[in-house]
Parts: C-alpha cells; structure tokens; sequence
C-alpha cells in the first residue's frame, strides 16, 4: 500500500461512513461467476484494521462477489492485501501487514501460510521449490521454500524492496530508498550487480523484448526528478532514460497483452509504445477529478482496469475500458483497491 496514506486513512476512518450503492452482488447461496478468464481485485483495506479483502469480478455480466476469499473460507485474509500469484497449482496472497503469505488452493481455499516475514509486499516464484519475497522494512529479500513453506534465508538488500522480474536465471529487484535496481543470482542467492535508475523506482516490467523498464518516482525534497529507464536484461545495460517534468509523480507500471506498450498512472492513465523516443504529452485516460489508485491491463483482451480509492475509507470504484480508452464497465470492489490479478 502506499504507506504516506495512513494519516489519511485512520482521519478519514473516523470521519467518513462506506457509501451503500452496489453493483450486482453475488451472496454465498449463489452460483460463482462462469467467465472464461478471472479477474480477481485486490482491496487493502485500511492500514490496522484488518479488512483487506479480495474481489471476483464477472466481466460477462458486470458481477461482483465482493470478498471471494472470506466466502470460500469464512475468515479475512488479514491486514492489507498487498500482492498475489499463482504458482504449481497454488495462489500465494501477500498479505503486508498481517507480515505473512496465505496458501491456497485453485479454489482459494487457504491450505497454508509463510510467516516469519516483517513486512512482505511481492511474492516471486524462481524456480519449482523457491521464490523470493521483497520486503518493506526488512533490508532483505526473503528467500522461500515452497516445499515446507517456510522462510530458508534471505539476502541482503538495504532499504525497502518492492517489484521484482525473472530473466535468464536473474532476479531484478526495485528499491524504493535507492537508485539502483539490484541484479540477484538466482541459483546462488547473491546480489550480482546493480543498475543506477534514481530514486523511489517501484515500478517493473519487461517488454517483448527481454527489456526491462523501471520507472522511478524521484524525490522532490531532494529535487530528484522521476524516470523511466530501459535496460537490456541480457547484459544489465542502459539502453535509454526518459525524465520527466517535475510536476511529474508516475506510478503503476504495466505492460499491455503482447508487450509492446506501457501503461502508468500520472494524475491520468499514460501509454507509450516500447519503442517511442520520448514520453507521451498528452494523457490517454482522464483521471477526470478521481482519485487513481490501482492499475491493470488484461492479458487476454487488452481491456484496461483501473480503481478510484475515492476518500480510502469507501469501496473503491472500478472503471474498465478498452483498448481506446472507451468506457465499458463501473463496478465495486473493497476499500482502498490496489491491483488487479488476471487470469
């Protein structure tokens, strides 16, 4: 979650009552959604309060089952949702605050948990038996055994770790407190370089191309402007650096189904084909006075998603439109909805 929200959220939890207008709701007496691709939300919550939840939406019929985890399992997930994955037959849901991993099944029926972690946010299988798991305060990568579910032993990477990629036996992790972007040997559990990308980087995707792309937030207080860096993943190179203007504050990095363009909130939804010179001028998706959260691209249709956390107290509104920025569908999820899992 975006962890300079929590004076907000603990305001606002005093202040402000959850609106009451519902999408379509489906209750625990009703048939699930039959859609050929799920799209799961992942709602954070409010930092404390243990009411992250996670949202099964039917973009058939613009349905909701508004906490899928709760009606497969009768109990919450935990405290902020934070990230989620499917490895081996199993989904992996980072929950941060609750400083743990729920294991669950196809169903998503929890089966297990991994504990022992101080304040997991990604989760990232590395091979059958293994996955590494960025840390906010731990000033360490986590290393799992997917067997025992159980931390093995970690590797050391000061200041807050946040999105991680896999390239040919490498492992790239972001750093928020750094400028750089750390190159993990994957067989060996080692930092094997780092690739300089400014300060606040989060954001990581990689293109079609077996390119990276790391968007950074930069740092006002230090006048530190963000930017978006291509590297090759291959050798570690920079192959190009866009900086933005300083009024700039970019996050949520996403690549579209055949990964050629990119996609990121700026007070607006951006997109920028992999292979244009310069950034985009003009915004592609107003924000239109909402309040952009969280943002995801569908893999198997281009559709565009994307959550209004509105005053981070309401369930948060979710908009979908598609591949030209037309609006198809609005509907519910939870509070503070960070991301979207799609398959």
């Amino acid at each position: 979650m975006r962890y300079y929200k929590h004076i907000i959220f603990i305001c606002s939890t005093l202040l402000l009552a959850c609106v009451k207008d519902k999408p379509k709701v489906i209750t625990q007496d009703s048939p699930l959604p039959n859609a050929n691709h799920r799209v799961y939300v992942l709602n954070e919550g409010n930092y404390g309060a243990d009411n992250a939840s996670l949202s099964y939406y039917n973009s058939k019929d613009n349905s909701v089952v508004e906490d899928y985890f709760k009606l497969q399992n009768n109990a919450s997930i935990g405290d902020v949702l934070q990230n989620m994955a499917f490895h081996n037959g199993k989904y992996y849901l980072v929950v941060n605050n609750s400083n743990k991993i729920v294991v669950c099944d196809s169903s998503l029926k929890k089966m297990n948990q991994i504990t022992g972690l101080t304040s997991p946010r990604y989760f990232l299988p590395v091979n059958k038996d293994k996955a590494y798991v960025s840390d906010l305060y731990a000033n360490q990568i986590h290393v799992v055994d997917l067997n025992t579910n159980s931390k093995s032993s970690s590797i050391l990477c000061t200041g807050w770790t946040e999105q991680m990629e896999y390239h040919s036996g490498k492992v790239f992790v972001t750093n928020v407190n750094r400028y750089y972007l750390y190159v993990i040997d994957g067989l060996n559990d080692k930092i094997s370089d780092s690739v300089l990308v400014g300060i606040n980087a989060s954001g990581l995707a990689k293109d079609k191309d077996n390119h990276l792309w790391v968007l950074s937030g930069g740092d006002k207080s230090k006048s530190k402007l963000a930017q978006l860096t291509k590297i090759d993943a291959l050798n570690n190179q920079i192959l190009q650096q866009y900086i933005f203007t300083e009024n700039d504050s970019p996050n949520q990095l996403c690549l579209n189904i055949t990964k050629d363009t990119l996609y990121y909130l700026n007070k607006g939804i951006y997109r920028m084909p992999i292979q244009q010179s310069a950034l985009p001028t003009s915004v592609f998706i107003a924000q239109n006075n909402r309040n952009y959260y969280g943002l995801g691209i569908n893999p198997f249709d281009y559709t565009i998603y994307v959550s209004d956390a509105l005053d981070y107290v309401q369930k948060s509104n979710c908009y979908v439109y598609n591949s030209n920025g037309q609006q198809l569908n609005l509907f519910k999820a939870g509070i503070n909805a960070n991301g979207f899992y799609f398959e």
